[in-house]
Order: structure tokens, then C-alpha cells, then sequence
């Protein structure tokens, strides 16, 4: 037998139907109304998943219609894109045939590139320097979406060097804020580039931990390891 952590705050929300509270028992505390058990016993079986992929940018709802979708999560960005859309689906999606259906949603100028497990698709205006509307990519395993660099990409021209740059799928990252699907790589990032020492100053870039809540344990560990260690570095130099 084994624990596993799963979020009951934004499951409702992002997860719709499908979300933990659905396998967890519905006890309630009388005068609070706070779940009584928050520790269900549950079977757990594996779940094939053939296609991921995050859309962000103009038209990413319309894409809810154009397959057998058996995830779905939307979560608000802080940059151009507005809001990012993650799909999943048990068959994998097929790029000559997706790509002709998103066309058709999106009304614009398609810019289709492989990547090692997928493809990125570019909804572009019909306009000489190709300005880009919206970003697709379709892969057949997990990876983490760059989603600030993809929004640098939205409204502006057509850059190849860039959107290579945007979707590199390298190793996958651990997952530390589920709400806003934040990982160790961006918080370290942010901690090593902008210079944060606090759990505060991440929180208002990447809003890790201001949901919910559960995470900011571990974002703070994260601040304080990176912290001392830079602390450490400034006195071997000296």
C-alpha cells in the first residue's frame, strides 16, 4: 500500500467531473462543513495517455471540440497568452488530421515544425511578417511547457531561433505548485536570475503557493537552499 498527495482545491475547478473529491468519501464536519476524511482509501489504476498538449493564445478553448480530449486544464498566465490550455487524450492525435481541423477553428496562416516527439503548430495573421496568434504543441510524452517564452512569441513576427528556443522538451521537471503548474526548474531559475531570496518575490512572479497554499513548504525550502548557497559563494570569493 502506498500515499499519494493529490490537491482537492483546484481539482473542481480545472479537473471538472474527474477531480479527487469524486474518489475521496463526502463526510462532512456538521458545523464547519470542512471534509471529515481527507485520507480515502482508493484503487489506483494506470491510465495510457497517447497525445499531451498545451495551446496558448487566441482560439486555445476552441480546440476542446476538435477531439476525444480525456484531460483538460486551463490555468491563467502573467503574460501576453492570457490563459494556457493543457489536453490530453488516450488515442494519439494524428498531425496531418489535426492540424486541418485546427486550421478551420483558428482561421489563420498554419506554421507546422516537428519536434523529437511531437509537433508545434503556429496560428499565424496573413500578414508579410507572419505575427503569431496562438501556439500549439502536440507530443506523445510529458514535457514542461516554457510558458514565458511562448508568451513572449504571441504578437509579435514570425522567429524561428526563438520558438526553437521556446520549445525545448528537455528533462522533465518536478511539479512543486499544481494550481499554477509551476516547477523546481522555474523557481530556481527565477531564484538564480532575478535575485529572489524570498518565498514572497516568487510568489509574485510565478504565484507558486498562492492558491492553495499546499506547496509553499517546499517553495520555501527551495529559497532558503538556494539562498545559503549563494550566501556561501559570496564568502569564498571574498
Amino acid at each position: 500500500m502506498h500515499s499519494v498527495y493529490l490537491s482537492m482545491h483546484w481539482a473542481g475547478e480545472f479537473g471538472g467531473g474527474s477531480g479527487v473529491n469524486q474518489v475521496t468519501k463526502s463526510v462532512v464536519d456538521p458545523i464547519s462543513g470542512q471534509p471529515a476524511f481527507k485520507s480515502t482509501l482508493v484503487r489506483v489504476t494506470p491510465f495510457s495517455i497517447g497525445s499531451y498538449m498545451v495551446a496558448i493564445g487566441e482560439g486555445g478553448d476552441k480546440l476542446r471540440d476538435l477531439a476525444d480530449f480525456a484531460s483538460m486544464q486551463v490555468t491563467d498566465t502573467s503574460g501576453a497568452g492570457g490563459r494556457l490550455w493543457r489536453y490530453a487524450t488516450q488515442v494519439p492525435l494524428e498531425k496531418h488530421t489535426w492540424n486541418q481541423a485546427t486550421g478551420v477553428a483558428l482561421k489563420g496562416k498554419l506554421l507546422v515544425m516537428d519536434t523529437e516527439h511531437g509537433w508545434v503548430t503556429l496560428s499565424c495573421a496573413d500578414d508579410a511578417a507572419l505575427t503569431v496568434k496562438s501556439i500549439i504543441q502536440v507530443e506523445n510524452k510529458t514535457f514542461d511547457a516554457d510558458v514565458e517564452q511562448l508568451s513572449q512569441l504571441l504578437g509579435q513576427p514570425f522567429s524561428l531561433s526563438k520558438l526553437l528556443k521556446a520549445i525545448q522538451t528537455g528533462t522533465t521537471s518536478k511539479l512543486v505548485c499544481s494550481c499554477f503548474r509551476v516547477t523546481e526548474k522555474q523557481i530556481i531559475d527565477a531564484i538564480q536570475t532575478q535575485n529572489h531570496t524570498s518565498v514572497a518575490q516568487l510568489q509574485s512572479q510565478l504565484k507558486c503557493g498562492s492558491n492553495c497554499g499546499s506547496c509553499l513548504p517546499e517553495v520555501a525550502k527551495l529559497a532558503n537552499q538556494h539562498f545559503q548557497h549563494a550566501q556561501h559563494i559570496d564568502v569564498i570569493v571574498k
